[in-house]
């Protein structure tokens, strides 16, 4: 081995070798550790914005559903307003028609007059009123259906 003399880069290898080395931690984590919990922490995110997006859809679908709930509403409201109008209008001309001063004035456009007291006549019927109905020729149908009645009642005993 030579002498290598004083050379300020000589001394700078020799402080190299003879420096403490740094307390550094190393850890050596098995291969599929780390990449396990990774997976499942980025699973775990995944399903926490999932959710969150279809409670989002929800919460836009509801409120939609609403809009058009009211939309609905108003139209219904605005119909209900106009056939209560037309009612109340009907049921005025319906009064006015009705009313007997306008029930004399149809009658004289008619061509017709008040009934005189010499123009009545008074009729007395002695006997009792009755009231007859006659009997109807019974249909197939009714023959059939009291048919059906008797196999009902025979089958039941």
């Amino acid at each position: 081995m030579a002498y290598q003399g004083y050379h300020p880069s000589n001394l700078a290898v020799k402080e190299k070798k003879t420096q403490k080395p740094s307390h550094r931690i190393h850890i050596h984590a098995h291969k599929g550790t780390g990449s396990k919990r990774r997976q499942r922490s980025f699973q775990k995110n995944m399903m926490v914005v999932l959710y969150l997006m279809i409670l989002g859809c929800a919460l836009i679908y509801g409120k939609i559903r609403l809009m058009e709930e009211n939309n609905t509403l108003a139209a219904t409201q605005e119909q209900l307003e106009e056939l209560q109008q037309e009612y109340e209008q009907l049921e005025t001309e319906v009064n006015n028609m009705v009313s007997i001063g306008s029930i004399e004035e149809q009658a004289k456009a008619a061509g017709m007059t008040e009934l005189q007291p010499s123009q009545v006549e008074n009729i007395v019927v002695e006997t009792e009123d009755v009231v007859e109905v006659s009997e109807q020729e019974r249909t197939v149908l009714d023959q059939l259906a009291d048919l059906w009645e008797e196999l009902k009642a025979y089958i039941t005993e």
